[in-house]
């Protein structure tokens, strides 16, 4: 049984610690960005690097000899990766037109047709080398989103396996034609940032592919989530540890700078200057 009181722990001395300036957290943010976006797209086989994801990002251009779906994914998932932290910050009951628009945005510039975009599927899908009830049937989909929808807004679980339970069971349903995968990491991440965890990248490399894939297949045929619960609770766990370790070598950089300088306390102070708090960090 894992012990989610270490998580936490953890979180409330995270969160003792001074507050990052708002340059500080900005750029942190933008890199778990960058790496959320690399590392969800690239799990569904994105040729993007992480600096080329960056490049699309930050400049608008596409990558030479790498397809333009490639730089079209990024920009998608860079809009709905927004959405979701706009949408983390208020306390507002998850919707069905919060889903439907989190996977319209994933897929809006790379589907078919755009009407399709967050559109519920009417077609029965499989992942290959999978058994074919892997995903629900098209004709349950509407009711098993209402009971997703109904347990997610009513689960008293800690907010860690609420956020690693969204993500097996929403990628189980498999409710659009296209995007789930990434959508089902945004709503993990949507639960952890809305109760203040820093958020979760699944390396695509691939051992870690296969093992994250392979604990989504044991609840999907199973409902034996063990081997995914363990993976984000060793995930959210490491995450924790490293901002930690940031904030307090940060705290030892201030001490020592006011132990070396005749500057006033006030001055290493910044809690009333230009302080910033992150859902994401």
């Amino acid at each position: 049984m894992l012990d989610y009181n270490i998580l936490s722990n953890k979180l409330q001395q995270l969160n003792t610690y001074r507050p990052l300036s708002k340059v500080e957290v900005d750029e942190l943010n933008r890199q778990m960005k960058i790496e959320h976006i690399w590392s969800s797209n690239a799990i569904e086989g994105n040729s993007l690097t992480r600096y080329e994801t960056e490049s699309v990002l930050a400049n608008g251009m596409t990558i030479s000899s790498k397809p333009i779906k490639d730089a079209l994914e990024a920009i998608d998932l860079s809009e709905a990766y927004d959405f979701v932290k706009d949408l983390a910050t208020n306390d507002t009951p998850l919707s069905m037109r919060d889903m439907r628009d989190i996977n319209r945005l994933v897929t809006l510039k790379t589907t078919e047709r755009p009407e399709i975009a967050g559109a519920i599927r009417d077609i029965e899908v499989w992942p290959n080398g999978f058994p074919k009830d892997t995903y629900a049937e098209p004709s349950q989909i509407p009711e098993k989103l209402a009971e997703f929808i109904s347990w997610y807004n009513t689960t008293d679980d800690h907010p860690v396996l609420k956020a690693t339970k969204a993500h097996a069971k929403f990628v189980t349903i498999h409710p659009f034609i296209d995007g789930n995968g990434r959508a089902s990491r945004l709503l993990m991440n949507f639960t952890l940032m809305r109760a203040g965890y820093p958020i979760i990248n699944i390396q695509p490399d691939v051992d870690a592919r296969l093992y994250y894939m392979k604990s989504l297949q044991q609840y999907s045929q199973n409902h034996d989530i063990n081997q995914f619960e363990q993976l984000i609770y060793n995930e959210v766990n490491t995450n924790l540890d490293e901002r930690i370790s940031i904030l307090q070598n940060r705290e030892l950089e201030i001490s020592k700078a006011r132990e070396e300088t005749n500057l006033p306390p006030s001055f290493f102070d910044n809690s009333s200057q230009d302080d910033y708090s992150s859902p994401s960090f």
